[in-house]
């Protein structure tokens, strides 16, 4: 057991000698100890309402939410006024 105020070391699984001993004891005794007046920590929080960070919204469409399947596809374009596929009622060239 190695005892620092007596700078002694009662075992030789240390082999620690008595300069080695002075040497930790030195290292020991200058241990930093925070001063707890300039620490203003409280010791509970203060009560009141946590509100979620201030957040813009992103410009454009938002993402689909849903992962198609495989295997799964589109449907294809219909026209509500010529009722052909392949396009719709913005693009459609017919005539009315």
């Amino acid at each position: 057991v190695l005892d620092l105020a007596d700078s002694t070391a009662s075992s030789s699984l240390f082999g620690l000698s008595l300069q080695e001993i002075k040497i930790n004891k030195m290292a020991v005794g200058r241990v930093f100890v925070p001063n707890k007046t300039l620490v203003s920590s409280p010791k509970f929080p203060t009560a009141g309402v946590v509100l979620p960070p201030i957040t813009k919204r992103p410009a454009g469409r938002p993402p689909t939410k849903r992962i198609k399947v495989f295997g799964e596809f589109k449907r294809p374009l219909k026209c509500s006024r010529c009722s052909v596929a392949g396009h719709n009622r913005k693009t459609c060239k017919a005539i009315i």
